[in-house]
Order: structure tokens, then sequence, then C-alpha cells
């Protein structure tokens, strides 16, 4: 099975490496491919969860994607769109795509772009990236490697095939989300950024050293839980059953009973790793400039075709836009090629579930 990998970040560097070491030989694309200056083959080494190194092919143009069985999407939130865009051109029906991690609708823009040139691969969405961790000396840093990822399919009919290839390729992992749009109410990431990154903002703009965990006092804490509330509700507007955030935590990490709140929960993970998950230090930090307008701005929209208020994820938004003297809303270039504002919460759903060039049925409308 050939795989491709779009992206060249530490996310993507580290699926290679862990493809590498299970016996899968990924290539690597990403749109500095082209530049002279790259070599063709390059070495990745990996500490941490998953210690290793290996060398990686590097594809010269992303018309080498036709060649692969399986493209594995491994971009920030910001550079979707214009990655996509530039990859569409080359993908074929044969193809399974997997978007790690799914944010924002992107399934939805890439099938859009793909049925205007007649293509319809499967799409696999999942909630979260299967590695997690920086890239620090020349060496991608493992804090992260998943055992549990939830992955949706577009169409929905793809999913048992689509859980037997990634499983083939990372393992036994994978759990079954109903649709993509379980799969977007699904990321909680961006409500814990929000929170944690709003309260101790002077200590990411002074660009001091603070404990991530650590730092999620009790009213941080209350914060997540107040904004997990309000994507609960945007979940169960579309009859998609999503992790709580307690649940999240509990799935994420060892030691943790039910019964606690989420400020005691990251306390108890801050006492685990010894203080050695640091917060942001920087203002450009994607907690914020790609968490607030691929994933808090994401909810408000849909929550507006939905009709389900938003209030604190729109607080969040202004107050971050107040401050930075920018709109993260307009920093969103994936929502507006989707036309939100002139679909219903069913047809929105539809597209979810089979993509954007699917008859919708009479009862999506609704």
């Amino acid at each position: 099975m050939k795989v491709a990998i779009v992206g060249s970040g530490p996310i993507g560097l580290g699926c290679a490496a862990l493809l590498s070491t299970r016996g899968h030989t990924p290539f690597v694309w990403s749109p500095r491919s082209g530049e002279t200056s790259l070599q063709a083959e390059f070495r990745v080494s990996t500490v941490g969860l998953l210690e290793t190194a290996v060398t990686v092919r590097r594809a010269s143009s992303a018309v080498e994607l036709r060649d692969a069985d399986v493209v594995i999407f491994c971009v920030l939130g910001n550079g979707h769109k214009s990655v996509m865009d530039a990859i569409a051109p080359h993908l074929e029906s044969r193809q399974t795509i997997v978007i790690s991690s799914h944010c924002s609708l992107g399934a939805i823009y890439l099938s859009r772009l793909l049925g205007l040139r007649g293509a319809s691969p499967t799409i696999l969405a999942l909630a979260t990236t299967i590695t997690g961790g920086p890239m620090r000396d020349g060496k991608v840093h493992v804090r992260l490697l998943r055992n549990e990822i939830d992955v949706a399919a577009m169409p929905v009919s793809a999913l048992k095939a689509g859980l037997t290839l990634l499983g083939n390729l990372f393992g036994d992992l994978f759990v079954e989300s109903p649709d993509v749009m379980a799969i977007s109410l699904s990321n909680l990431n961006p409500q814990i950024h929000l929170a944690n990154a709003m309260l101790n903002f002077t200590r990411i703009e002074r660009a001091e050293r603070w404990n991530n965990f650590g730092c999620i006092t009790e009213g941080v804490g209350r914060l997540i839980e107040a904004l997990d509330d309000e994507r609960l509700a945007l979940a169960a507007a579309f009859d998609v059953r999503v992790r709580t955030v307690r649940e999240h935590y509990l799935k994420s990490f060892s030691g943790l009973d039910a019964g606690r709140t989420v400020h005691e929960m990251a306390q108890i993970v801050d006492q685990q790793r010894a203080g050695s998950s640091p917060g942001p230090t920087s203002i450009e930090s994607r907690y914020i400039t790609e968490d607030l307008p691929f994933g808090i701005y994401a909810n408000v929209a849909i929550g507006r075709v939905a009709g389900i208020p938003m209030p604190l994820h729109e607080a969040g938004l202004e107050l971050f836009s107040a401050i930075y003297g920018r709109d993260f809303r307009t920093e969103n270039d994936l929502l507006p090629t989707l036309g939100l504002d002139a679909i219903t919460a069913g047809e929105l759903h539809h597209r979810c579930r089979y993509g954007w060039g699917t008859s919708l049925p009479c009862k999506a409308n609704m």
C-alpha cells in the first residue's frame, strides 16, 4: 500500500515515522517540496514516546500524490484551504484521503473541490492527530501517541472499510463516529485553549514560563466546562453524541476518576508530568491564531445554522479580536466557501454525511 503524507511539520513527520516503524514506506509532500534546496530523501528523528530515526522520500510535486493509495493530510487549520486547493487536482476516486485532524468542516470543502472535477474518493476525518508534539533541535518530540481516535467517513457507507484500512496502517486504535458533524464537534482543544490562554494571557504576552495543566485553576476549569456546555448543546441539536470535556480527560490521561472537575483533573495531570508541559510563550501560539478562527468561530457558525446560541464562544472571539486588533472570524478561509448562511441545519448535516455534491432528501430541509 502506497501512503503519501501531505505536510512536513511535526504532525506529518511524526506520522511518517510511526508508519515506518510499522513496516510501511510513506513519502511526504508539502508546499515547499519543490524548492531545489531540499533533498529528495531526508532523515526523520523522533524522541519521547516514539524513539526512532527513519529515511523518508520527499515528493518533488503534488502530481506524485496520484501514485498513492492513501493520502494522509497533516496540515494546521490555517493551511487547510490553500493546501487542499493545491492537492485536489491530483487526487483520484480510487484513493482514500485521511484528514488528521479534521477542522472547520474541511472535509466538505475538499469534497466540493473534488466533485467539481468528478472525483469522489473516500474521505476519513479524524477527531485528532495520531501523534502530537513539537519540533525541536531537528527532532520531533512525540509527547502524545494516541491510543484511541474517533473517525468518520464521507460517505458514511465507507466507514467499515475505512476503519479496516486505518487499522492496517496504525493498529487497532480507531473508533467509529457517526459522521463528520460529530467529528467537527468532538474537538475539545479550542474550548480548553481559549479558556487557558484568555486567563493566562499576560504570561503568554510576557513570554513567561508557565505550566499548561497547572494553570488550569478553578476559574479556568469552570470556564472550560461552561464552554463545553455550549458545544454539547450544539451537538445535541444535530443529534450526535460527543464526549464531554471530563470524559476527554478520563480517556486521555491515567489516574483520574469521573467524580473530579476539570480543574482537579488538570492538577493531577500536572503532578504526573512534573510541570513538563509548558503553556505557550508567544502571542502567535496556535492556541489562539489557529483555534480561534478554525475551532471557536467554526462552532459559532454551525450554531447559527442550527439556531443554537454560543455566547461564551462569541465573547472569546470578541475579546481576543480586541486584544490583538484583528478580527479572527475573517481569518477562517474555509467557511465562506460553504454558503452556510443559505442552507438549513438538515442540509448541512446531510453534506457532513455524504459530501458536497449529493442530492438532498426533502427531510434534509427541515
